[in-house]
């Protein structure tokens, strides 16, 4: 599915933007793959560091990456950030969903890019953080859920 996905992310974008995919190890080398036959730029790898590890057993997941990936050219407001981001995850007895991003997070990626996003696409919105996110930062957006359960979640959550 994600060679599908990320040609169809490419066609979509306007020139000039920004996408950020989150992924764990288990799927890096065929979303770089994806990402690189779409014709996207590999900006950069961010590491989300959870400053809590996650399930299994030995050597528990601390952190989530997130591939910066571009169209054309991709500039940030910052000049001297380090690629280790450090947001507590949600708890999973808070979580609304099993791989529920942080908001200030979402808010940081967010603002970060040297233009105004006009629209921010979130083709897999779960909870809909990414929308409440863009509504802190006065950013447009659109968000898709096909799964009626998580929809209806972030559908109330949104609505508080």
């Amino acid at each position: 599915w994600s060679d599908e996905f990320f040609l169809q992310s490419f066609r979509v974008l306007w020139k000039n933007t920004v996408m950020y995919a989150f992924f764990s190890l288990h799927s890096i080398w065929t979303f770089i793959k994806s990402a690189k036959d779409a014709w996207f730029i590999v900006k950069n790898l961010l590491i989300w560091d959870k400053d809590w590890f996650g399930m299994w057993n030995n050597w528990r997941p601390n952190f989530e990456m997130i591939l910066v990936l571009w169209n054309w050219r991709f500039l940030t407001k910052s000049k001297n950030k380090s690629n280790i981001l450090k947001y507590r995850r949600i708890s999973p007895q808070k979580a609304l969903h099993p791989t529920e991003k942080v908001i200030s997070l979402l808010e940081e990626l967010i603002i970060e890019p040297d233009y105004n996003p006009k629209i921010i696409l979130d083709p897999f919105a779960w909870s809909f953080t990414t929308a409440i996110a863009c509504e802190n930062t006065n950013r447009k957006w659109i968000c898709i859920e096909k799964d009626e359960k998580y929809f209806e979640i972030g559908t109330n959550r949104l609505m508080k």
